[in-house]
């Protein structure tokens, strides 16, 4: 390892100013020492000798470990700096050589940064802005401020939903590693420097915003339709249609359960439509000997899940013969005068939806073990999560999608265009009048007026 010293002397000699075999004076040398530490200096901090450390020199006898082309470049470069304090003339060859060896410790500093690190990304981004040559190195200031920047970019993109697939975090340190999807990082050195360039004295070029621009709707895209066939699908095309996401945003953490809050209630009210009802279910359960009263859902004696809001029919099933149960409401039921009587075969039932499992009751009390069949409503279950896949009939997906956007729209300030309440409406109709079943007409009329005659004229009837 050279001393400050040997660099001196090797300057001194290269400019004429000493002999072969010749030393310095004392003062000749202290005055180099404070040149080539204010070369050293200058150096540090002008970008160029991040990697490699190098520190000023304490005295003449001071050494230190120097990269591949630095001893060459304090020589040759100090020899150019004291030419003139003794007088020689600038020398050509000298010049071409001390700019030579600094553009050689610069590409090698440069080449030392790790690929996929911030600091990687930093660099990068402050060469498109300007802030330094192809073959410099970021100051540690540099890395500093650019670390904070990029770290500021990320946070703003994860809070504008542009990254909610992928998962990109903060950087640690300038040295941080982590795994980005093909575009990201990209994506990362263009925005990166169109923030950094203002801050270096100008904006960032034309190119430079143009492709700061395309990468990031780049990763947008390839972010959105990774979303499955769940409820965080009818979610994000609610939150589109009113206008507060773009087509290539996905909804934040928060927008998302709160969208899924409003879904689920919607779902819940149309639990009560007969007419959004897709289908039957026939379910069978035994009564229990002189047990009229049963409770109906998830932990209730007939486990259904859910628990139903309407009862449509039942029937007791004996002896393969079935014998319909008449469901009746509150007030036939009280109008019961003994609800404790009991027969082989019920004969009314009083369904009570009370939460969390509703209640049925059976008159006249049934003194056998038959089989109670239940007809109920097959209703759409609530999202018990954003993930939740989705399996519904067709058309279904669509009448959720866009009632949700009206139900959510006046939450964020939107008014639901003309076509997205049309559509709101028109979809939910076509499952209504999918699920319309026929209603056959029956009257006992004519059982009753059997053998008599009506006049139109009169309105009365005639033997």
């Amino acid at each position: 390892m050279a001393t400050a010293q040997t660099l001196i002397d090797r300057s001194l000699r290269l400019i004429g100013a000493l002999a072969s075999g010749e030393s310095p004076t004392t003062a000749e040398s202290n005055d180099a020492l404070i040149t080539l530490n204010g070369l050293v200096s200058a150096w540090l901090s002008d970008k160029d000798m991040t990697v490699t450390t190098l520190v000023a020199y304490a005295t003449l006898a001071t050494s230190q470990s120097l990269g591949e082309g630095y001893e060459n470049a304090l020589v040759y470069n100090l020899a150019v700096i004291i030419a003139p304090e003794y007088e020689k003339p600038p020398n050509q060859e000298i010049d071409r050589l001390a700019a030579e060896f600094v553009a050689k410790i610069r590409r090698a500093d440069a080449s030392t940064i790790v690929a996929g690190t911030g600091t990687n990304i930093i660099t990068k981004a402050l060469r498109l802005a300007g802030a330094l040559r192809i073959s410099e190195a970021p100051t540690t200031k540099q890395l500093e401020y650019g670390l904070s920047t990029l770290n500021d970019m990320i946070g703003t993109w994860l809070a504008n939903r542009d990254m909610g697939i992928v998962t990109l975090v903060a950087y640690a340190s300038a040295a941080t590693v982590q795994s980005l999807p093909s575009g990201y990082e990209n994506a990362l050195v263009y925005n990166l420097a169109v923030e950094l360039a203002p801050q270096y004295g100008a904006p960032a070029s034309p190119d430079v915003l143009s492709t700061a621009a395309s990468s990031l709707t780049y990763i947008r895209r390839a972010a959105a339709p990774s979303i499955a066939q769940t409820a965080q699908k009818i979610v994000n095309k609610a939150l589109r249609m009113i206008g507060h996401l773009r087509p290539d945003e996905i909804s934040t953490a928060t927008e998302s359960a709160y969208a899924l809050d409003s879904l689920n209630t919607m779902i819940s009210s149309w639990q009560t439509e007969k007419l959004v009802v897709y289908a039957f279910v026939d379910t069978a359960f035994t009564l229990s000997a002189s047990d009229g009263s049963y409770t109906v859902g998830p932990a209730g004696n007939f486990a259904l899940t859910p628990r139903p809001t309407k009862i449509e029919k039942c029937f007791v099933r004996a002896s393969n013969i079935d014998y319909p149960v008449e469901l009746v409401d509150f007030a036939k039921w009280m109008s019961i005068p003994d609800k404790t009587s009991e027969s082989d075969i019920p004969i009314y039932a009083y369904y009570e939806p009370t939460l969390t499992t509703g209640t049925l009751l059976l008159w006249p009390i049934p003194n056998a073990a038959h089989s109670l069949h239940i007809i109920t409503w097959t209703t759409m279950g609530e999202f018990s999560a954003l993930s939740t896949a989705i399996s519904l009939p067709p058309g279904y997906e669509r009448a959720l999608t866009y009632n949700l956007a009206i139900e959510i729209a006046s939450d964020y300030g939107k008014e639901p265009s003309d076509s997205v309440a049309e559509i709101a409406r028109e979809s939910k109709a076509t499952i209504k009048r999918m699920n319309t079943r026929p209603i056959l007409a029956q009257t006992e009329l004519g059982y009753l007026l059997q053998g008599t005659k009506s006049d139109i004229y009169s309105g009365g009837y005639v033997a």
